[in-house]
């Protein structure tokens, strides 16, 4: 239970490439991109820096069993940009996903990241 004053800002934003100015604690995201362009994103919010912790839903147009090779694939530490353009890595980037019941064809990524 959240009380009103304890919300310092809330984005609602139809554009699925959006990127904050500033890091922020949180970021929720469920958009209607591809499986790959939104893990794309993601790996752009998490080697940027701009959240500490996220849940993102992923759709998939296959089985679910296939999108958990492109998560590792586009979501391990090794995969993660590590130069002057993109930043340091995170020093800490721990994420799971989840099939629910009730999503049908999407994956729920929950998931943490700190920098060293």
């Amino acid at each position: 239970y959240l009380l009103r004053n304890q919300i310092r800002w809330i984005t609602h934003t139809k554009s699925g490439g959006w990127l904050p100015e500033t890091p922020v604690d949180w970021v929720f995201s469920d958009t209607t991109m591809t499986t790959r362009e939104s893990l794309h994103l993601l790996r752009q919010w998490v080697s940027l820096g701009l959240c500490r912790r996220f849940v993102w839903t992923v759709k998939f147009t296959r089985d679910a069993s296939t999108v958990v090779p492109l998560l590792e694939e586009l979501l391990s530490p090794e995969a993660l940009p590590d130069g002057e353009a993109e930043g340091p890595r995170p020093s800490t980037f721990v994420w799971r996903a989840r099939h629910l019941s009730m999503h049908g064809s999407e994956i729920a990524v929950v998931g943490t990241v700190s920098k060293a």
